[in-house]
């Protein structure tokens, strides 16, 4: 796979990631603070929780990204 041609430039295709992991990290993080809130009645906390939940989330995820693309390297074109 010719990563330059499926997502163009280097730069192009570092923000298209970046802003599907951000748009994900809006979902979740309204999920994550809607559950944490339904289950300990607790705004502070639950904030708190999820917060917390969501920033190690989110750098997870970026390294799973970038594992993937760097196997995917490697590979060649499968």
């Amino acid at each position: 796979m010719d990563f330059n041609k499926s997502f163009g430039e280097s730069g192009e295709w570092h923000m298209e990631r970046l802003k599907k992991v951000v748009a994900w990290r809006v979902i979740s993080i309204v999920t994550t603070m809607a559950f944490a809130f339904a289950w300990t009645k607790d705004v502070k906390l639950a904030s708190e929780f999820t917060l917390f939940l969501q920033a190690f989330l989110m750098v997870n995820h970026w390294l799973f990204e970038a594992y993937w693309d760097l196997r995917g390297r490697s590979d060649g074109d499968s």
